[in-house]
């Protein structure tokens, strides 16, 4: 995928019924942003290390997810998702697949797979290293460095694990505001602050060894065009348009800012 903006891309469709639905950005009362890779990957480790935005109704993630997923193409997602809303320690694992769960608005069918966590430290005051590994047979997720989830039913995951089945994927890192109990609603008073990228790395995998092989990490020192998109769109369930004037670069981080 490398147009302008993407067509159809689905931004996240976590707990709530939400379709894989993007339009041009809107008058809508805020903004936020998101970074998507311009190269599409298939299996491998996908790593950052993070600051979560606080405020009701944010949600800072990290995902890795196939171009128009549950709109023309079928459902292909794993993510980290941080809770705005929380005290400070509270996140989940999400795995999306192809399922019998309808949506509201015309998507493709899905089945939503969830875990929630919860952090010793605070998700907002400090960094934390998360992790994804994509193998043609497990599926793994890390939180500062423990193994915290793995999957490795090959029947309920076949879009991941069949060959045949399982496509190139984008990574992205984002901030956006719903207004559900889900994810809470924002307070126009005390609006959500900011998700804060250290880096992220790509570790390609090694079918032969089973391991993994370090492709590349940005430490965000400048931003690389070449490698990341930043959005212009939006999506139905979010209060806020994504605005490529809220990613920027600040003292070697990628910031993500929630603003009017």
């Amino acid at each position: 995928m490398h147009p302008s903006r993407p067509r159809g891309i689905c931004l996240f469709v976590f707990a709530l019924a939400v379709a894989c639905i993007t339009t041009r950005a809107q008058d809508k009362e805020w903004n936020a942003g998101e970074i998507v890779s311009r190269e599409l990957f298939k299996y491998g480790a996908f790593e950052a290390r993070m600051k979560a935005a606080k405020g009701s109704g944010a949600i800072s993630g990290f995902l890795v997810i196939n171009p128009d997923a549950g709109e023309t193409r079928p459902w292909q997602e794993i993510a980290f998702e941080f809770f705005g809303k929380s005290d400070g320690n509270e996140f989940q694992t999400q795995i999306i697949v192809p399922g019998p769960e309808e949506s509201d608005i015309g998507s493709l069918p899905r089945s939503q797979n969830m875990v929630q966590h919860t952090s010793d430290t605070s998700i907002f005051d400090n960094f934390h290293t998360v992790r994804m590994e994509w193998t043609p047979t497990k599926l793994s997720f890390y939180y500062e460095g423990s193994l915290i989830r793995e999957e490795t039913d090959s029947s309920k995951y076949e879009q991941f694990f069949d060959p045949s089945k399982t496509e190139g994927a984008n990574i992205r890192a984002t901030l956006w505001a719903g207004f559900s109990d889900w994810s809470g609603q924002v307070d126009p008073s005390n609006p959500p602050t900011s998700v804060t990228m250290d880096y992220i790395s790509y570790e390609k995998y090694d079918e032969s060894s089973g391991g993994f092989v370090p492709e590349w990490r940005d430490d965000f020192d400048s931003f690389n065009s070449d490698r990341w998109q930043k959005a212009d769109w939006t999506f139905p369930f979010a209060v806020n348009n994504f605005s490529p004037s809220n990613v920027n670069i600040e003292d070697g981080n990628l910031v993500i800012n929630f603003s009017r």
